[in-house]
């Protein structure tokens, strides 16, 4: 198993999900773009689409205890999702509409029956997955500015 494959997985679950508020502003992932695509922290600029990448933070790894080879690998994953300035009429909407898309996110990951057969993934972001965080990009808005969620996924797979 590559970490590419997780990595395409991925993009293809969070790519197919609703969002629960304005069902219609989908996610995007700037990977599928063709030719030169700015950073991820330049799309802040209004507009209320959900554009989405997945950079690598650590790994592979060798999991194995004691030194000893387990023939399993952890890689460490952050998928960042922006929210453009104004992307909801205040704060408390854009936080609301955040917390959902988490939960969406991290649940559908989690269910192993999401997973095609070909990725002989063990577990995804059950260990030691950090709570998700939110932190300003670009210019901000006073009453909704534009922010960026953090979610670290730590992917377990076997060689």
């Amino acid at each position: 198993m590559t970490a590419r494959l997780a990595k395409d997985q991925i993009i293809t679950r969070v790519r197919g999900l609703t969002p629960t508020t304005s069902p219609l502003d989908t996610f995007v992932c700037l990977d599928d773009a063709d030719g030169p695509v700015p950073p991820l922290e330049e799309r802040a600029a209004g507009g209320a689409v959900r554009h989405f990448d997945i950079i690598t933070l650590s790994g592979p790894v060798d999991d194995g205890q004691a030194g000893v080879t387990s023939l399993r690998y952890a890689e460490g994953l952050q998928l960042r999702v922006t929210y453009p300035a104004g992307f909801a009429s205040d704060r408390a909407e854009r936080d609301r509409i955040i917390s959902e898309d988490t939960v969406s996110i991290v649940g559908d990951l989690r269910q192993p029956d999401n997973w095609v057969a070909s990725i002989d993934t063990l577990n995804i972001g059950l260990r030691n997955m950090p709570a998700p965080i939110t932190i300003p990009v670009g210019d901000n808005e006073p009453n909704a500015p534009a922010v960026m969620r953090l979610i670290n996924i730590n992917l377990l797979f076997t060689t």
